[in-house]
């Protein structure tokens, strides 16, 4: 299998990673845009050496990590490599099941950022959005009736497919403080939505305080979750509903 992915000239670097089952064991080899081979890598190894100049172009790493027994393959582009169709082609040397996720992270919006060619819509949570006990919030439009929730707002399951997001809380042209300045700044994006969950969760250990008890984690879990708007099932975007 070819996983490609387009990268831009203004993308000053990218990081990919590739994550797999530990019962499989893949090959992956590079190819730049002009189709040069440039390594091959199998279950721990990595390409090339640290100390080569080549590495300000490209890194290669593959092992197992051992906090969760999966194999994640590891893609460092620098700043000198090219723009264009990149490819990491997968091969399995199992006869098992052979699915993957893939996650790229670079600098640059839009046509500047590096994207996958053929991108599936769900599975795009970060890393710091898949906790255990943490709650991971997406955003929705709240000037709008139906609360649209926008694209960049990321989609669940998590890898292990557990249910995240959580919720969903306004998050489009957000009016709030800036630390720079005495005039309030209007954002959009995750990072406006989840304070507002911060500010709810506040009120609910401020009144927990003011009655003379504490709460616990699955106990402010419980609150959060029964006050979201909507009484659904989760759902990939929204979560268990709207804050």
């Amino acid at each position: 299998f070819d996983l490609q992915w387009r990268m831009a000239s203004e993308s000053k670097h990218l990081k990919l990673e590739v994550w797999y089952g530990g019962e499989n064991n893949f090959t992956a080899e590079l190819l730049s845009p002009q189709g040069e081979r440039l390594c091959q890598v199998g279950l721990g190894g990595q390409s090339p050496d640290p100390r080569s100049s080549s590495i300000s172009r490209f890194f290669l790493a593959h092992g197992r990590n051992k906090r969760n027994g999966a194999n994640v393959i590891g893609l460092f582009l620098g700043t000198s490599a090219e723009a264009g169709v990149w490819r990491l082609r997968l091969s399995n040397d199992q006869l098992t099941d052979a699915s993957f996720h893939a996650w790229i992270e670079t600098k640059g919006i839009g046509n500047r950022a590096a994207s996958f060619l053929s991108p599936h819509p769900d599975w795009t949570l970060n890393g710091v959005a898949c906790g255990q006990e943490s709650f991971a919030v997406g955003s929705y439009n709240g000037h709008l009736s139906n609360f649209p929730c926008p694209t960049f707002s990321g989609s669940g399951p998590t890898r292990d497919d557990r249910y995240k997001p959580d919720l969903c809380a306004p998050g489009v042209r957000i009016i709030a403080a800036c630390s720079d300045s005495l005039t309030p700044v209007e954002k959009t994006g995750t990072s406006m939505a989840a304070p507002v969950l911060t500010g709810f969760v506040a009120r609910l250990l401020s009144k927990a305080h003011a009655e003379g008890r504490s709460m616990t984690s699955a106990e402010i879990r419980k609150a959060v979750h029964d006050a979201v708007r909507e009484n659904r099932d989760w759902d990939r975007r929204y979560g268990w509903g709207c804050l």
